[in-house]
């Protein structure tokens, strides 16, 4: 009759040991259990990533003025941080040292597979009259793929000077007229607002169904332009498109547009390009 006595010890490595009564040998047998480690999701990089900026701004010397940058994209994984930096571009030649406000934020998302925003807002105080351009980074730290710039360009002018009112004599009062609809009320300022040039900015998207969202956001309403996408060796590719009444587009497309040149004309005139990469 043959006994034998199995001694087992767990953890992370596993062995028995049998001891066998008759022979008076003893066999360890081992075992190794692998833990279960969760692996970072290779794939959990940003997507759908739009970063926008509000164009052109108008304004007035000794007023403060202030521009928005505006970034929303889809979060694989906590990983994902978003940064946007506000730096001065471009300045009027005599203008001094401008103190910009607001000029950079940060975005970590809490969870994985979200969609995250953030708005950063700049401003500052113009001394002269003259062209004034910001410009927004975008960084993802790690996704230099998403890595891109928007400017923003403020117009600034002098103050519309208010009209000095003409004294009444004393020695003759002169009788009161009460202006009708189609009069002017000396003591009212006039104010005809400023002129803005057409711009318009062209981003595109690539969304996980290998469709690719293309917007325009421009100040041209209702207005046709055209979007061409060119690379060499292959044949150009036209979109012929109208805003609408807030001089938007959007719209999806399934051509493989990976490393074509999207440039945006209106009126035979260059206004944007994107390269897709």
């Amino acid at each position: 009759m043959k006994l034998a006595l199995v001694i087992c010890a767990k953890g992370v490595h596993t062995g028995c040991m049998r001891i066998n009564s008759k022979s008076r040998t003893i066999q360890a047998i081992f075992s190794l259990v692998l833990l279960s480690i969760p692996l970072p999701n290779a794939n959990a990089v940003p997507n759908a990533v739009t970063f926008v900026s509000t164009g052109n701004v108008s304004g007035m010397i000794g007023s403060t003025v202030s521009g928005n940058f505006r970034l929303t994209y889809f979060a694989g994984s906590i990983s994902d941080v978003g940064n946007i930096q506000v730096v001065l571009k471009s300045v009027p030649s005599a203008s001094g040292p401008i103190a910009l406000a607001n000029t950079s934020g940060s975005i970590t998302p809490a969870t994985g597979q979200s969609v995250q925003s953030l708005n950063v807002s700049p401003s500052f105080t113009p001394t002269i009259a003259g062209t004034y351009v910001l410009t927004g980074v975008l960084t993802f730290p790690g996704f230099e793929m998403w890595n891109t710039t928007s400017d923003i360009v403020f117009t600034i002018s002098n103050p519309t000077p208010t009209p000095t009112p003409t004294a009444t004599p004393t020695a003759t009062p002169t009788p009161k007229v009460t202006p009708n609809n189609g009069g002017t009320d000396s003591n009212i300022g006039e104010d005809d607002g400023t002129t803005e040039d057409p711009y318009a900015n062209l981003s595109i998207t690539k969304l996980k169904n290998s469709k690719y969202l293309i917007k325009v956001a421009s100040n041209l309403s209702e207005e046709d332009v055209l979007i061409k996408a060119t690379k060499k060796g292959m044949s150009t590719i036209k979109y012929n498109k109208q805003t609408d009444a807030e001089g938007v587009i959007n719209f999806y497309t399934t051509r493989n547009l990976s490393g074509y040149l999207l440039i945006l004309y209106f009126d035979g005139q260059k206004f944007d390009s994107f390269k897709v990469n």
